[in-house]
Formats: C-alpha cells, structure tokens, sequence
C-alpha cells in the first residue's frame, strides 16, 4: 500500500512540474495568451460575485423577485456569451516578427528582404536540438522567442560554461560562412519559435553583393 501510494506521489509531482514548465514556457513565448486567460477568469468572478450580490439583495428586501430574475438573467447571459466568446488575444504577425530581428534589420533592404523571404518558421520543443557540435552547417537560425542553450564548447582543453541565448539572438553564422563544422550543441531550453534561413541563401546573399560579407562579419 506504502509502495503505491509513493508511485502516485512520485507520478503526481512529475506531472506537477511539467505543467509548471508548460505554464513557464507559454509565459515566456506567448504572455498575451495567459493575459486574455486572466482577463476571462477576472470577468467570470466578477460576474459571479454579481449574482450573489442580485441574491443579497432579494433576501434584504430591496428587490421583489422578479426583478432578481431578470437581473439574474441578463448576469447568466452574459457568462454564457463569455464562454462562447473568449477575449481576443492579439498576436503578432509573423513577417512583423521576422523584420524585427537584427540580423535582418541591419542589412540592406533588399539582401534583407531577399533573406527574410527566404527564412522558414520554425517551432522548438523543449529538450529538442538545432544542432549538434561537429555537425555541419547547414543554415543559421535567429531567435524570436524562447531560450537556446548552447553546450559542449571546448577551447584549447578549456570547458566554456553553456552561454544562454534569448529573442534577437543570431545563431550557426560564423559556421555558416566559412563552412566549419559546429562550435557546440544547441537546444530548446524552452518552447522556441524561430527562423531558419538555409546556407546558401546567404552565400548567395554574399555573391550577389560582396559587401555584405563585411556587414556578416560584424
């Protein structure tokens, strides 16, 4: 008996944590979902503290019960019309993110268009991988949401502790210009929803006008 009810706590608090992550990574990436979510249980309570106070005042006197009824109709629709009609949640569009990235922004508008024409969208569950150490580069990728870990960097026999990336963040250019294999790992710390833009997309970018391989480099 001891034995199962130790797995169910064990079981209930690994559930526990990974709804916790999930509410994290939503927070992180998307804050105008837990907003509108808020928003709709902050009206439901009101709504609700509204009947009871409809009821209050019927058992005080100061209303007959057919005024009650009514008032409490017209409160009921309007839980009803809440839960039929959530509030809307605004999200960005996605070329509006896509523009916003410095490396975009920082080229000339037409390699920049040409480029960000070019990216794919891309969503990273936590744990999954972008790229392993020694791989080969095969595009770069920039960071609109979410957390990127980078792992296993080694220099001359020294251990480089994990550096964290964030939104704005370009990453895999360096390798994707002189064509080495893969400094580090890299992988999702959280929900991550990024752009990929392929290799030779940019050393096309770079033939078509060579100096923008200096703007690269910076």
């Amino acid at each position: 008996g001891s034995e199962f009810v130790q797995v169910v706590i064990r079981e209930s608090e690994v559930e526990g944590e990974a709804a916790k992550q999930y509410l994290e990574d939503v927070q992180l990436n998307f804050p105008q979902v837990l907003s509108s979510v808020k928003t709709k249980q902050l009206t439901c309570s009101t709504l609700l503290e509204l009947i009871r106070y409809v009821q209050d005042l019927e058992k005080v006197g100061l209303l007959n019960e057919i005024e009650m009824n009514e008032l409490q109709n017209a409160v009921e629709a309007d839980l009803q019309k809440l839960g039929r009609n959530l509030p809307p949640i605004e999200m960005p569009e996605v070329n509006d993110i896509l523009v916003s990235q410095p490396f975009l922004k920082h080229l000339p508008s037409t390699i920049g268009e040409t480029l960000g024409s070019s990216a794919e969208v891309v969503m990273k569950p936590r744990g999954s991988v972008l790229y392993n150490q020694n791989s080969e580069p095969n595009g770069l990728w920039l960071i609109a949401n979410g957390v990127v870990k980078c792992e296993s960097i080694v220099f001359a026999d020294r251990h480089v502790p994990n550096p964290i990336f964030t939104c704005g963040s370009t990453l895999g250019l360096y390798e994707a210009l002189t064509g080495k294999p893969h400094l580090c790992a890299l992988s999702a710390e959280s929900v991550v929803c990024c752009f990929f833009i392929e290799r030779k997309k940019i050393l096309s970018s770079i033939e078509s006008a060579p100096e923008t391989e200096d703007l690269f480099w910076k």
